[in-house]
């Protein structure tokens, strides 16, 4: 009985539940139904994003089939061993000929007797464990057809012991370096397959900030990606941030996006045409080995020159100046007006070693070099592209500001060495604010003294002979033998010249200091930030 009545009070509910909820919904709240409708696409905006699709569709269909994925492996040495162990067998592969057992039975009966026989054990050669190779991805661009020839970046394949090539279409080969440029980072690889498709190459030098490009390769090993961005800048320098080796540091910036992988494919412009070869991306932090918007390609003019000499045989030759060097736009503002090259575009000459081309030629440490045959010297990098497009021996002649006057000095170029940059950067260094004394003791230079530590008899000036650690001159990188030949500008030959320059010197505006050592002649410069 309690069980029917139990049910029959359930039934109940339901039922009651089951009223309530067929009644009307509720409608939608006032704010909600007070909302302005969604936008609507219009058709001529539809056709405008579809056209601009389709552009990128085309480019993409044209570009593709021209790149490849590249795989590398790279054996370590192989470990010392060795020749023999006694014991059992290993595989067939592993034994000794017959030849080599019974001369090995030999020598041992040469040694141990004639009676020796090793109670007849068999010598098989030790078991080396297999060598583990490192693997490397990258991707390249096919530039000749015919030949079978694609250009990638140099540090894909450096020092790969196999090169296999993935075309578009799946089908692998192996490949093999016909040669290289490591200060362009590029090289050529060559394979042997049929109906190649090669990419069209373009113009770097009609290519401005603000086209729209892509980017085709393998980031990560997904094969075929086509990424879009915009050329952010020209002209960059990247050799210090990427690769000392890399001379030819002067490239196209863009956002496109490019992950590890993609180093050695194209960077294509709107009309499919290849204008750089991608080759890094800017290093920062955790971001190092992943795509944080800067990214770097080899301007496709200056692969193509390096490509004719890598074809040829026949390896690129730069010339050479020999300095090491500093953008005025790097420099302190109050340091270069009060040395008189305030507003000026150029680089300082900050370093100058001895028997160098700019030595032989007459150029100082200090020296402002603002044009190159009539070439405006803005930066670093300007002078690094103009310096190594011109072959050795070349003369060039450089517009230079020295005590405030500009003066015009020809320079023989030199050939670049295997082992230097064309130019090298320098920096000044950030030191304390709260230095006083300039932390060192100078005596004026004799004909003898100077004899002594390398330099000519008649040097004038005032040498170094203790530098107090963290004091001034410490931080200007004065050392032990240097000799003072200038302080602010003003030659200094004795102690009391030096102590009148030094007693007018303000830290505020900064100071200057010209020194020349056995092999090296710089300029030094400080000035304390202003609190």
């Amino acid at each position: 009985m309690r069980t029917n009545t139990r049910n029959r009070l359930i039934l109940a509910v339901l039922l009651t539940l089951g009223l309530s909820l067929s009644g009307p919904l509720p409608g939608p709240s006032p704010a909600y139904a007070a909302q302005e409708p969604p936008l609507q696409v219009t058709a001529e905006q539809l056709e405008s994003i579809n056209t601009l699709s389709a552009a990128f569709r085309a480019v993409a269909k044209t570009v593709r089939p021209s790149v490849v994925s590249i795989r590398v492996k790279t054996y370590p040495p192989r470990p010392p061993t060795e020749d023999f162990e006694f014991g059992a067998p290993g595989p067939p592969a592993q034994r000794r000929s017959p030849q080599e057992y019974d001369e090995f039975r030999r020598r041992l009966r040469e040694f141990f007797g004639p009676d020796f026989d090793f109670f007849d054990r068999r010598v098989v050669p030790k078991k080396i464990r297999p060598r583990q190779p490192t693997r490397g991805l990258g991707s390249g661009v096919i530039v000749d057809a015919r030949k079978g020839y694609i250009l990638t970046n140099y540090h894909v394949i450096e020092g790969a012991d196999e090169i296999q090539v993935k075309l578009h279409n799946g089908y692998r080969y192996a490949g093999k370096e016909l040669g290289h440029d490591a200060r362009a980072d590029l090289t050529i690889v060559q394979i042997d397959a049929p109906d190649l498709q090669q990419a069209r190459l373009g113009s770097s030098a009609q290519a401005q900030p603000g086209d729209i490009v892509l980017a085709v390769g393998s980031p990560w090993g997904l094969e075929q990606t086509v990424t879009q961005g915009i050329i952010s800048a020209k002209g960059r320098s990247i050799g210090s941030l990427i690769d000392r080796r890399v001379s030819d540091a002067v490239a196209i910036q863009t956002d496109a996006a490019v992950n590890p992988g993609n180093s050695g494919g194209p960077l294509v412009n709107v009309h499919g045409e290849v204008i750089g070869i991608n080759r890094a991306i800017r290093p920062q932090g955790a971001l190092a080995r992943s795509y944080a918007g800067v990214v770097f390609a080899v301007p496709i003019d200056h692969a193509k020159k390096v490509m004719e000499h890598i074809i040829s045989g026949q390896p690129l030759k730069r010339g050479f100046l020999g300095v090491y060097m500093a953008d005025l736009a790097e420099l302190d503002y109050a340091l270069t007006k009060s040395l008189g090259i305030e507003h000026r575009p150029g680089v300082m000459v900050t370093m100058l070693p001895f028997g160098l081309p700019a030595h032989k030629a007459g150029l100082e440490a200090g020296d402002v070099i603002l044009a190159v045959d009539g070439q405006t010297i803005t930066d670093s990098a300007t002078l690094q592209r103009i310096v190594a497009s011109h072959p050795p021996g070349t003369e060039v002649t450089l517009a230079i500001l020295r005590n405030k006057e500009v003066i015009e000095l020809p320079v023989e170029l030199g050939e670049q060495p295997s082992d230097q940059k064309v130019l090298a950067l320098t920096r000044p260094k950030a030191v304390p604010a709260t230095i006083e004394k300039m932390g060192l003791q100078i005596s004026e230079l004799t004909a003898e003294k100077a004899k002594q530590i390398g330099l000519p008899a008649d040097t004038q000036g005032l040498l170094v002979e203790k530098v107090r650690r963290g004091g001034l001159a410490d931080q200007l990188g004065l050392k032990p033998n240097d000799v003072i030949t200038k302080l602010q500008q003003q030659r200094v030959r004795t102690i009391e010249d030096f102590n009148d320059v030094l007693s007018d010197l303000s830290l505020a505006e900064g100071i200057f200091v010209k020194a020349v050592s056995k092999s090296v002649e710089k300029v030094l410069y400080f000035r304390s930030p202003q609190k």
